[in-house]
């Protein structure tokens, strides 16, 4: 890891890509993302709860399906936050009564030193990208082939479903007008039914 940090783009794509090789080939990725346009209509607390219940439903579901058992680990900002959303939703869940297949406590991690957190933020730079400057741009064609030929074809998929309900969530954009130019764009650019 040591050589990776480092300010070079492509040792951070290097490191990227073996983190990613890493994983087994019935990985599954859910990946929960909005924009908000220069305007937050939530408060930053009500948001961060949003996405946790998103994320923590559609990581139960899928561990139910394969019978295991999973941890999520989580960036190592807001903490105490975090993790009071966390027990709120494992313990008065609104959509799942009970939590069988997560496990009763959050693990947090330095971003700098965890390949999860870093691949999290890959990933949301992916989507940047897609949505401000398409192909072009510093790094984005390499970045964009990694995500195409390791990463995209791990996302959550189920019969029946579109993507946006499995595995690639987009939060608060479907009922807003530029919301939908969004999606569009990132159905063009990642090539992402949605």
């Amino acid at each position: 890891m040591q050589k990776y940090v480092h300010n070079d783009y492509t040792y951070y794509l290097e490191f990227i890509k073996k983190s990613l090789e890493i994983l087994s080939k019935d990985t599954t990725v859910i990946v929960i993302w909005t924009y908000f346009f220069n305007k937050v209509f939530k408060d930053q607390s009500k948001i961060e709860r949003d996405f946790l219940q998103t994320l923590m439903l559609r990581v139960e579901y899928e561990l139910r399906e394969r019978e295991e058992n999973g941890i999520i680990i989580y960036d190592q900002v807001n903490i105490n936050k975090i993790f009071e959303h966390y027990n709120d939703i494992y313990i008065n869940g609104k959509f799942v009564k009970k939590y069988y297949h997560i496990k009763d406590s959050m693990s947090f991690e330095i971003s700098t030193f965890s390949s999860g957190i870093q691949i999290v933020d890959y990933v949301s730079n992916i989507i940047f990208n897609s949505l401000k400057r398409g192909i072009k741009g510093r790094g984005y064609t390499e970045s964009l082939s990694i995500f195409e030929k390791i990463l995209k074809p791990k996302i959550r998929r189920k019969p029946e479903m579109l993507i946006s309900q499995t595995g690639f969530v987009p939060l608060y954009l479907k009922k807003h007008r530029k919301g939908l130019e969004l999606l569009k764009k990132i159905k063009e650019n990642l090539d992402i039914n949605i």
